[in-house]
């Protein structure tokens, strides 16, 4: 039955009326996309053949345009810019340094990627890497092949190395792009979980700003510098109040930044009394945005 869908694809034959299993689906697409790429490499260069018309040494040859099929299409452009970018910022040995096996790294990139040029969840970015991207053949990573599982797995482990990994993007993009970090903004969000989130220890009811109280809430701070490139960020129960999260995250900050301190940016939601004093007392630079 395999043998049977590999012949289909390979010669774009119709469909037979009754769906294959998926297993048996799945099966002949890899091997089908594996003979094609062998025999892609095994094809001799036309310019060594004699075939084909000569014409001021350039060889023409007649191709029926109606006989051209389009097969397992995959999106490129995106994905290859994106990967380039990663490699400048050097988080292949970053994710090396930190433990993480060629695999996982493989894997870590993919994920990185996906949340980038398609934002979604794990499950859905796990689906786009096997099936509708050619970041696999760009990274050399056969994703048919990699679990949702360790996808999920991988997530993880990126997670808990995130404040190393954001201390390390924001001193490769300074020297990269020259950022002047003088000025930083300091704000926070909420965002809602469709689920229950009773697995969640921060998923927590509270007043949506997307308007969503119905659901459970998880909050997330994020300073920015003054060219819109982050410097740090914090996940926050979804109930938590917002002028208690600054001194946290700007003690964070300043205790990953031994240089001088910024001019902190602050919306009139954090200008509290307590607050205001505290940053006069750790001698930090600020500027409340009355609106």
């Amino acid at each position: 039955m395999v043998a049977n869908r590999i012949e289909e694809i390979l010669h774009c034959y119709p469909k037979t009326f009754v769906p294959y299993p998926k297993k048996v689906e799945q099966l002949a697409q890899l091997f089908a996309k594996q003979l094609i790429a062998k025999e892609a490499l095994e094809t001799p260069n036309p310019e060594s053949s004699n075939e084909g018309k000569t014409i001021n040494n350039k060889e023409f040859a007649k191709v029926d345009l109606n006989s051209i099929v389009h097969s397992n299409c995959r999106t490129v452009g995106l994905e290859y810019i994106t990967l380039e970018t990663v490699r400048k910022l050097m988080l292949e040995s970053k994710l090396q340094e930190l433990g993480f096996s060629k695999k996982d790294i493989d894997i870590a990139i993919g994920i990185i990627i996906g949340k980038l040029v398609k934002p979604n969840s794990e499950r859905s970015t796990h689906a786009w890497l096997k099936n509708q991207t050619a970041l696999p053949e760009l990274i050399n990573c056969d994703f048919n092949r990699i679990s949702q599982n360790r996808v999920y797995k991988i997530s993880d482990k990126l997670l808990l190395k995130k404040d190393v990994l954001e201390a390390h993007l924001s001193t490769v993009e300074d020297d990269l792009f020259s950022l002047d970090s003088a000025i930083v903004f300091f704000d926070i969000t909420n965002t809602y979980l469709e689920g229950s989130g009773a697995h969640s220890k921060k998923a927590k009811r509270g007043r949506s700003k997307e308007k969503r109280s119905d659901c459970p809430l998880v909050a997330l701070g994020l300073v920015i510098n003054s060219d819109g490139f982050p410097r740090k960020s914090k996940i926050y129960e979804g109930n938590i109040s917002e002028p208690s999260t600054l001194k946290q995250i700007l003690t964070e900050l300043r205790d990953s930044n031994q240089s001088k301190l910024p001019i902190i940016v602050l919306d009139a939601g954090f200008a509290t009394e307590e607050n205001l004093k505290w940053l006069r007392e750790e001698r930090f630079p600020y500027i409340v945005d009355p609106e």
